[in-house]
């Protein structure tokens, strides 16, 4: 998921800017004022679920703006997307680490924040929050998505899974799978979310595979030890033939 860091909100129109390039132009024509502002996050590119796309971005007056009809721009006219990418708010859900309590403008078109006062539109009016839904704004980056992987091999005499992309610090399960059984281990992740797991080997009867799962998130890595299972890994079953008494010598090695 791309998320685009550097939105801000402005403490006089209360819309949500863009300041990679200025601080733009607010109501008034004058700058936006985005001093008492922390730094918000927007989706750009893809439509998670519970969010609404085709929201972007003015290069005038540097708002996040929704349509197009008869909209205000602080700097005069109507808005103007030139160079802007397209991006996704969340709508009537508020995603963890995301602020509530904006709404879109009618008359501006732009994402404003609902406070005491409903701030200053281009208008030269409050802005008009009649038509809006309820959004939500990401106030925090997003943990990314772990996609755990693994390698498995050979190392002076000991079976090795060396694995990234695991919860930094997390427990992981090591799930050893081989003729209908299986033989679990745990392990933990170091701080930067790397698994190396080392345990002695024997032959085993057939292929054996490997369930490596992130205890923290439930994503795993599957693989393969070939041949090789742990030594501690459960021995097949004996058949002990019902009609030999316990004692007594088995004919079959007389």
């Amino acid at each position: 998921m791309g998320v685009q860091a550097g939105w801000r909100w402005c403490n006089r129109c209360y819309c949500l800017a863009f300041n990679a390039h200025g601080d733009g132009v607010c109501e008034g024509d004058i700058a936006h004022d985005l001093s008492a502002s922390g730094e918000y996050f927007l989706v750009a590119g893809e439509t998670p679920p519970g969010t609404q796309s085709g929201w972007r971005w003015c290069c005038r007056c540097q708002n996040l703006c929704f349509g197009d009809d008869g909209a205000w721009c602080p700097a005069g006219g109507g808005h103007d997307h030139t160079g802007s990418g397209v991006y996704a708010v969340p709508l009537d859900t508020v995603p963890p680490s995301a602020q509530q309590g904006w709404r879109w403008c009618r008359i501006c078109l732009c994402l404003t924040f609902i406070s005491d006062y409903p701030g200053r539109c281009a208008s030269g009016d409050v802005h008009d929050l009649g038509a809006s839904g309820a959004y939500a704004v990401l106030m925090a980056m997003p943990a990314p998505k772990l996609r755990p992987s693994i390698t498995v091999r050979r190392d002076n005499g000991m079976l090795v899974i060396d694995g990234e992309q695991f919860t930094p610090h997390g427990s992981v399960n090591v799930r050893y799978y081989n003729d209908n059984r299986t033989f679990d281990l745990t392990t933990r992740a170091n701080e930067i979310g790397r698994v190396s797991h080392i345990t002695g080997y024997r032959r085993a009867e057939g292929s054996c595979t490997l369930f490596v799962r992130d205890e923290a998130t439930g994503n795993q890595a599957i693989g393969s030890a070939g041949p090789w299972v742990p030594d501690r890994f459960p021995l097949p079953p004996v058949t002990i033939d019902p009609g030999t008494a316990v004692g007594e010598p088995d004919p079959r090695y007389e």
